[in-house]
C-alpha cells in the first residue's frame, strides 16, 4: 500500500488578523483634512448678534414689508394691490425716514424671470437695501 503525502493547504484556515496600516492612513488623512478645513468653516459662519437695548421694544412686534408678484402680474405690498408706478410712494409710506429698508419678496412660479428681476430692480431703485426672497 502506497501512502500519499498530505499536502497542507496554507489558505485552508481562516485568516483572523486585520491589517491596520490602511486604517491608520485613512484616519490620519481625515484628521489632516478636518484640521485644514475647520478654520475656513469657522470664518464662513460669522454672524452679527443684536446688541441689548437696540430694536423694537418688548411690546412692539415688527413686521417686514412683503412684496408679492402674482401669476396675473399684479404687485401686492402687504396684501394691498399696488401698480408699478405706485410702488415708490407705497414704500415711502411704509418706511419712516432713515429706517433700514428690508423687504421680503415672493414671485409666483408662473411669472417670467425677467418680470421678477424688473420688480426687484424697482425695489432697489426706490431705496430697498435688503431683499429676502421666499
Amino acid at each position: 500500500m502506497v501512502r500519499r503525502k498530505r499536502r497542507r493547504r496554507v489558505m485552508s484556515r481562516p485568516y483572523s488578523s486585520i491589517n491596520i496600516t490602511s486604517l491608520g492612513d485613512i484616519s490620519l488623512s481625515l484628521l489632516l483634512g478636518f484640521l485644514v478645513i475647520t478654520p475656513v468653516v469657522i470664518e464662513a459662519i460669522s454672524s452679527t448678534l443684536p446688541r441689548s437695548g437696540v430694536g423694537p421694544s418688548s411690546g412692539e412686534v415688527r413686521q417686514d414689508v412683503v412684496v408679492v408678484l402674482t401669476a396675473e402680474g399684479k404687485v401686492l405690498v402687504n396684501g394691498e394691490e399696488v401698480g408699478e408706478e405706485g410702488l415708490p410712494s407705497k414704500l415711502d409710506e411704509l418706511f419712516p425716514p432713515g429706517a433700514e429698508r428690508k423687504v421680503l419678496f415672493t414671485g409666483a412660479a408662473e411669472v417670467g424671470y425677467d418680470r421678477v428681476v424688473h420688480i426687484m430692480d424697482l425695489l432697489k431703485e426706490n431705496g430697498v437695501e435688503k431683499i429676502g426672497i421666499r
